[in-house]
């Protein structure tokens, strides 16, 4: 197994594990509407500003 650093190319690969996450676990609690639609945009721009705004405290 070869570890890396993460890059900005690599994001769509980091939010759709994480989107599909939500949708496993949230199913029930958020609606199918904004788990099967809106939610995933918003997990994509999500880890797209933590790549480019990194929080230094997590």
């Amino acid at each position: 197994m070869l570890f890396r650093t993460a890059v900005n190319t690599d994001i769509p690969d980091v939010a759709a594990p994480h989107a599909d996450s939500w949708r496993r676990f949230y199913r029930g609690a958020e609606s199918d509407e904004y788990l099967d639609g809106a939610m995933p945009p918003k997990r994509l721009t999500a880890w797209s500003l933590r790549f480019t705004a990194p929080d230094p405290g997590t």
